[in-house]
């Protein structure tokens, strides 16, 4: 069953090789099918051992003919997730394997080293003179569409689908198949575009990503979500061997409908469960579950108001969770599997995706919740290191995904409802492009592909991005920067409070500095200037960033970078030799004492702490407001977490060593002040 691909070398398929492969299978997929709990693949079918051409479900010819349901989970539930096979991974999941076909034939498109494609879905919806459901190959660097995939027509014909994924070596396309009766994961060969493989589930396969699981496979996440106790949960394809069901959960396992996955951080995947029915979505609470995947079970769990889309940080200390009804975003820690921080977005939040320093969190405004008809347009930018909104983009009406491109220079939201891709420069924030749909459908995410030559005449591809983040080298290269030297991100507001109030460069090295305004729109710009190390004086606005160069002299010293209206109050640049030891801390006094600060009306319950030189004292702040919160002192080297609207957070604080008087205030509301009297 191979086939000529122009000058591109691709791996056979191992299971499509040889005819007694192709018999081998055929037998495996009716033995599967014709297990209890699920319906036969097709009428008139052999026995096994016996090949016979499986015929491809048909679209109901009216909406009133409904075909017979795929089977509910059968009775395996009791087996070890580990000791499965694929059949009853299906049986379990309520997953049947409909067909397979030869792929073969000429490549749609001839990619040659260097180039990165972007694959995306083009949907029927959303008011799309699209009729064909099918997958559109983008140019990445010339935002040009090169190929478009020609599906057959029972499986593409006012079908729809939300999302699409790409296998991690580039030679599989996932693409959901949503209809009005039935619905289907159509695995494509990615350089021909025909179908190979489809699978059938109880619910609507919404969303499909890349994850890496702990013992280094790279599989396709399939998310099974349907509103009103619909789906099959979520189900784990891999595409190494012979793009089988290898995993999952049900919704039993989350006592709900898993609506979104993210990507995997830590041996862990952290999943959104709204309510279970529409209605009630902005009504009920819903959960965001910490998932194991070793043994493929709901670790914990945290209740957050109709979630949306799940974010975690690269270290997956935090996930930022969107609460599309609310119009909100919280942060959730995952140690402790609480809401630390809740902040507002624009209408009906959707998707969201953190900058690839994680300084920024870009959030789709898609207008889903009640009053918004999804009729949202914007991008909310919000500043993670001040916790404020730092820029509203406009963008296309109803988009649901953002998406980073693997350079980090790049964000795509995908419009719905105008059918095309905005490009946003995230260095500016400036709409950059608008790469229109080629027939005109709708597009709900994607992925992008580099290609490398083989050294042998042939092209590899492999995922370096996708509506879950960064993959292959394009993670490890994410990675690497994070374990490096970054550039040191600065928080200043108006009364002087720098946040850290102090950094160290090496003796003739240039450092990257870069300053972000945490105050409101109702304080002045901030002016800065470091006149020692060459800064001329520059301006920030409220929630503006600027990115400056510090060039240390060759000698070790200490110099300021200050606000010329508060020269008093600084941020210090030690110029000094890393390696070196630090100085000694003071010594912390025996035991720590605890006290407890509430917030009501933007004002603390107290005015004053009093400490002993050294003391280490642990803080509990209780916020009785609907804003922000926090503690803050350059002076006193006090920074607390920053604790959301009806939020209680804890930080610990250990009081400077020479006595004095020193003031704290909120960054969100610096009129807000505490005295810190140490003696």
């Amino acid at each position: 069953m191979s086939s000529q691909r122009s000058d591109i070398k691709w791996p056979p398929r191992r299971w499509l090789a040889t005819a007694a492969t192709a018999v081998i299978l055929l037998a495996l997929v009716t033995a599967a099918c014709a297990s209890p709990g699920l319906r036969p693949i097709a009428s008139g079918q052999t026995g096994a051992g016996k090949a016979a051409a499986i015929q491809p479900a048909k679209p109901p010819a009216q909406p009133s003919v409904k075909p017979p349901a795929v089977a509910e989970p059968g009775p395996v539930a009791f087996i070890p997730a580990e000791k499965r096979t694929p059949e009853q991974w299906m049986e379990y999941l309520g997953v049947r394997l409909v067909e397979t076909r030869d792929p073969s034939g000429p490549p749609a498109y001839t990619p040659k080293d260097g180039d990165q494609y972007f694959f995306s879905n083009e949907s029927t919806t959303w008011g799309a003179s699209n009729t064909r459901n099918n997958v559109a190959v983008i140019d990445a660097n010339a935002k040009k569409v090169v190929a478009r995939s020609d599906v057959a027509e029972e499986y593409s014909l006012n079908y729809a689908s939300h999302g699409m994924a790409v296998s991690q070596d580039g030679k599989w396309v996932y693409l959901p198949a949503l209809g009005a009766e039935r619905n289907f994961v159509l695995i494509l060969d990615a350089h021909t575009l025909k179908i190979a493989k489809v699978y059938e589930s109880l619910g609507r396969p919404h969303h499909i990503n890349n994850i890496t699981l702990p013992d280094s496979r790279d599989v396709i996440m399939v998310t099974d979500f349907g509103w009103n106790w619909a789906g099959s949960g979520i189900w784990v394809i891999d595409p190494s061997n012979e793009n089988q069901i290898v995993g999952g959960l049900s919704r039993a396992d989350f006592s709900g409908h898993p609506y979104v996955a993210s990507g995997d951080v830590g041996g862990f995947m952290y999943v959104t469960v709204p309510a279970a029915k529409s209605a009630l979505r902005e009504d009920v609470e819903g959960l965001l579950a910490k998932v194991d995947l070793k043994t493929w079970k709901v670790v914990d769990a945290v209740p957050v108001g109709d979630p949306c889309w799940p974010e975690p940080t690269h270290d997956g200390a935090f996930v930022w969770v969107t609460e599309c009804g609310h119009s909100k975003v919280a942060k959730v820690d995952t140690k402790t599997m609480k809401v630390v921080a809740e902040l507002s977005t624009g209408p009906g939040p959707w998707g969201a995706k953190l900058s690839y320093d994680e300084t920024k969190l870009y959030v789709a405004d898609k207008g889903e919740a009640r009053g918004y008809g999804q009729q949202g347009r914007t991008m909310t930018i919000i500043d993670t290191t001040a916790s404020i909104v730092s820029n509203v983009v406009p963008i296309g009406r109803t988009t649901d995904h953002v998406l980073i491109s693997p350079d980090g220079k790049e964000v795509w939201a995908t419009s719905n409802a105008e059918h095309a891709i905005y490009v946003v420069d995230t260095d500016t924030e400036q709409l950059k492009q608008i790469i229109k749909m080629p027939a005109g459908g709708d597009t709900h995410g994607g992925t992008w592909v580099q290609y490398h030559a083989d050294g042998s005449g042939g092209i590899w591809g492999e995922v370096v991005a996708s509506y879950t983040g960064l993959h292959g080298s394009a993670r490890k290269a994410q990675a690497a920067f994070f374990a490096g030297e970054r550039p040191a991100v600065v928080t200043v507001t108006s009364p002087g409070i720098f946040s850290p109030s102090q950094i160290t460069v090496a003796p003739g090295a240039v450092a990257k500095l870069v300053f972000t305004n945490g105050n409101g729109t109702s304080r002045p710009p901030i002016q800065l200037e470091g006149k020692e190390l060459g800064i001329p004086v520059f301006e920030l606005g409220s929630g503006q960033r600027k990115t400056v160069e510090v060039r240390a002299p060759a000698q070790p010293g200490t110099m300021q970078i200050v606000n010329p209206a508060d020269p008093k109050r600084a941020l210090t640049v030690v110029v000094a030799d890393r390696a070196a030891a630090p100085a000694a801390a003071a010594p912390a006094m025996d035991g720590q004492r605890e006290l407890t600060i509430k917030t009501l009306n933007n004002k603390f319950s107290v005015g004053e702490i009093n400490a002993k030189p050294g003391e280490t004292v642990r803080i509990t702040l209780v916020n009785g407001d609907d804003e922000n919160h926090n503690i803050v002192s350059a002076d006193a080297k006090i920074v607390s977490p920053t604790v959301g609207g009806g939020q209680t957070g804890t930080f610990t604080w250990q009081a400077p060593a020479t006595a004095g008087s020193y003031e704290a205030i909120c960054l969100f509301h610096p009129t807000m002040k505490l005295t810190l009297n140490v003696k």
